[in-house]
């Protein structure tokens, strides 16, 4: 009994051994209040396959720009789709996951500073964003199905046309196309 008292005395010493033998590895010398803390925060990178948030429209998520403006338009357009595959049968309904995949990429979208688009649902079962020029010659789309894809487009004067899909996780593919988002949003 007295030999296990000792090993566990000696047990519980050793972390804090360890530690004084590491702090001291460089020569800093830490205030004798110190008291190791264990790290409670999660700081994992934001990637749309991490499950970053449970519930699109959680209260813990909201961000005091248009962001939030952009969140209540995704609640909205939960319950429209809801009414409208209610009323007919060949309207394909948007997955949940296509909500979860558009809410990450405006919050990308913010991020980077991108006018807030206008948001949609679309008949074939997706989420539509959409930013139209102040002359209304330039159009720029993107389109959210839930599956991960993101298909973009645009179309202005100044700019050749662009299209394409990519992954929502591509991140250098689609912040390449924000700046002709930017550039559209300012003609």
């Amino acid at each position: 009994m007295i030999k296990l008292r000792r090993s566990l005395l000696h047990r519980e010493d050793l972390p804090n051994e360890m530690e004084s033998d590491f702090m001291s590895a460089p020569n800093v010398s830490l205030p004798t209040s110190y008291r190791p803390v264990l790290q409670t925060q999660d700081y994992r990178s934001l990637r749309a396959s991490d499950e970053v948030m449970t519930n699109p429209f959680s209260v813990a998520d909201l961000d005091f720009s248009w962001l939030t403006e952009a969140k209540q338009q995704l609640q909205e357009l939960y319950q429209e789709v809801m009414e409208a595959c209610t009323l007919d049968s060949e309207i394909n309904p948007v997955p949940g996951a296509a909500y979860h995949d558009a809410f990450w990429l405006l919050k990308l979208l913010d991020y980077y500073n991108v006018p807030m688009p206008d948001i949609g649902w679309l008949i074939d079962g997706g989420i539509g964003f959409e930013w139209r020029s102040m002359d209304g010659k330039g159009i720029g789309t993107m389109s959210i199905y839930g599956d991960n894809q993101v298909v973009y487009g645009a179309s202005l004067r100044s700019i050749p046309k662009t299209k394409g899909t990519c992954g929502l996780t591509d991140l250098v593919l689609l912040v390449h196309f924000f700046p002709t988002l930017k550039t559209l949003c300012s003609q």
